[in-house]
């Protein structure tokens, strides 16, 4: 993993691009898993101006990840800090939520 891209550079459309398409996320003493963007969600009332927005990632169901920091990579937006929680949980995955205000 390189050194993390600023976020503040980032904007909704830079997520929109990559919708569909997997994060790896280091889970620390659970190794690496895979999380998959699900919704770019802008709060604007003028959409297109990049900020706030919502992302919501898939995970697997099991390890359920802490709210903290996380480390993910994506072959595109390269290496990422992002402060994710989960959401809900059930049988077959994990959602968590990542808040760019």
């Amino acid at each position: 993993m390189g050194p993390p891209r600023d976020l503040a550079t980032l904007v909704a459309a830079d997520f929109q691009a990559v919708l569909g398409s997997d994060f790896r996320v280091g889970a620390g003493e659970s190794g690496a898993l895979v999380f998959r963007l699900l919704q770019v969600i802008e709060l604007s009332d003028h959409p297109g101006q990049g900020r706030p927005f919502i992302l919501r990632f898939q995970g697997p169901a099991t390890p359920v990840l802490a709210q903290v920091v996380h480390y993910l990579e994506h072959a595109d937006l390269g290496d990422l800090e992002i402060f994710l929680g989960p959401i809900s949980t059930d049988a077959e995955a994990t959602m968590y939520e990542a808040v760019f205000a």
